[in-house]
């Protein structure tokens, strides 16, 4: 094993970090391993699995990485720890034996998993202790697309005000003119809100949320900077 191998440290994901997951782009730069299993039960808590280890509850399927200290770190903000710490509110951060796939039982490795140490609700346990069973693609980042959309919406409608499209209330009307108002300021802060929840929830597609919130934002100030404008005038 090479020195820089060596350094790194295994981890076993079973959520929206595996291949396949709406996290798998987390891992981009990882050494993936091999397929594998833990002892546990896997739990739906959300958009997110939890794992309870313990030995003859079931099995777990995943995949093993090798990681850096600086993915590491990451990961662990991911899921919600702390620098320097190995517990969060939700998760921590435990070695287990792992069991790869097509190694025999009594070979087995060491890796880090995320430990789920919340309550559980025996109806929402998966069977098949496989998350890509039960994972709905798209579902896990519905608040990145509500800003992304709505970054889409307002840049349509200003390319539209830029090829000379008539939007003043002889044309649209009071009822439409309140309308567009009301669209203009108030869908921007609802993309920057939904921006923020799915930072919260540690969506996916973070760079073009990042990218529509930032248009939103700047969407919303110079919208209030020409509302002021014209208040003064």
């Amino acid at each position: 094993m090479s020195d820089s191998a060596a350094s790194k440290e295994l981890v076993f994901v079973y959520g929206t970090l595996r291949h396949g997951g709406s996290n798998a782009f987390r891992m981009e730069g990882a050494d993936f391993v091999s397929r594998g299993r833990v002892e546990g039960s896997l739990y739906v808590i959300s958009w997110y699995p939890g794992l309870v280890t313990g030995r003859d509850l079931g099995w777990v399927s995943g995949d093993v990485f090798r990681v850096g200290a600086d993915q590491m770190r990451a990961l662990d903000e991911f899921e919600g720890l702390a620098a320097g710490e190995i517990e969060g509110s939700e998760y921590r951060r435990v070695q287990v034996p792992v069991f790869l796939e097509g190694i025999p039982h009594e070979e087995t490795i060491w890796a880090w998993v995320y430990e789920w140490k919340g309550p559980v609700d025996e109806s929402r346990r998966i069977a098949s202790g496989d998350w890509l069973d039960v994972a709905e693609p798209g579902a896990a980042s519905a608040f990145s697309w509500v800003t992304i959309c709505i970054a889409a919406a307002l840049m349509t409608l200003f390319v539209a005000s830029a090829i000379g499209l008539d939007f003043t209330p002889a044309q649209t009307g009071r009822a439409g003119t309140w309308l567009l108002v009301a669209f203009i300021y108030g869908a921007p802060l609802v993309g920057i809100m939904a921006a923020a929840l799915a930072k919260r929830r540690r969506e996916g597609f973070r760079r073009p949320r990042e990218i529509a919130s930032g248009f939103c934002q700047v969407w919303l100030l110079i919208s209030a900077f020409l509302g002021l404008v014209v208040a003064i005038s």
